[in-house]
């Protein structure tokens, strides 16, 4: 399955708004209310700002998903937008950081529900903008709108998924190695 890039990925028309608007100084406050989207506890002040771009979604987890992740990219103003997988983004910071932290953050999450792991990915986001690793959003938006309780195939694919392509990713050793076997 290759990542999703474009507007054909869950929660893109709602990405794509806080991707065009997270550095404009206009848009400011409506940015701080996407922000807001990060927990149950505050998600209602972002209604009026996800809802109109989340028209596409059906199910309630799907759309909680998608703001979790709108409200992480809105905070991500020093990350740029990355291509490829979250899992493959996530490989790309290990390389760059303290490997061994965030193979056990990454290893923790499929075990996570949305709300620890929407938490669990904005430090990792954040990490990423510290070692200059683009972060594919609309990815993380797709991801985070399959989340779902983790009990049905597509839900355990989702997180699964993360997990996998981050393992798969091509390593300096991996290159190496394959460059001696041919």
């Amino acid at each position: 399955m290759t990542a999703p890039t474009t507007p054909n990925s869950l929660g893109a028309a709602l990405i794509g708004q806080v991707l065009a608007r997270r550095d404009d100084p206009g848009s400011a406050g409506w940015c701080a209310s996407v922000r807001r989207a990060i927990t149950s506890a505050t998600e209602v002040a972002a209604y009026g700002y996800t809802e109109p771009h989340l028209l596409g979604l059906t199910g309630w987890q799907a759309k909680v998903g998608a703001r979790r992740a709108a409200a992480i990219c809105a905070g991500a103003t020093g990350v740029k937008a990355g291509t490829g997988s979250l899992g493959r983004n996530l490989a790309e910071l290990r390389r760059k950081a303290t490997a061994d932290s965030v193979d056990a953050k990454v290893n923790i999450l499929p075990m996570l529900d949305v709300e620890n792991a929407a938490g669990l990915l904005a430090g990792l986001v954040t990490q990423c903008g510290h070692h200059g690793v683009g972060v594919n959003f609309y990815a993380l938006a797709d991801t985070l709108a399959r989340w779902g309780e983790g009990l049905s195939p597509a839900s355990q694919r989702a997180r699964q998924r993360i997990v996998a392509d981050y393992y798969s990713a091509p390593t300096p050793e991996h290159t190496t190695q394959g460059s001696e076997n041919l």
